[in-house]
């Protein structure tokens, strides 16, 4: 696979302040939903899933840990998107 840019033109010239949406947006949307599915983009290549599942695990919400088994649920949408590895 082959990447290549969409743009020459430096869409960030005097860098990119942004808070990060992981410890931002992220824990805001959780806290105000009863229920939320975080699925990430395996086929892309472009993030780093265990990087993704690291920073969730230690995201605190409303004052508590969250409780959930990230690698089943990972697996299971690979299998169900179909992005399981053949033998």
């Amino acid at each position: 696979m082959e990447w290549t840019k969409c743009s020459n033109v430096n869409v960030f010239p005097n860098g990119d302040g942004s808070l990060l949406p992981a410890s931002t947006v992220l824990p805001n949307v959780i806290e105000k939903s009863q229920r939320s599915v975080i699925i990430h983009g395996l086929a892309d290549f472009i993030l780093i899933a265990e990087g993704m599942r690291i920073i969730i695990q230690n995201m605190i919400w409303n004052l508590r840990v969250p409780q959930f088994a990230p690698v089943a649920a990972f697996q299971i949408m690979q299998y169900l998107m179909g992005f399981r590895d053949t033998p």
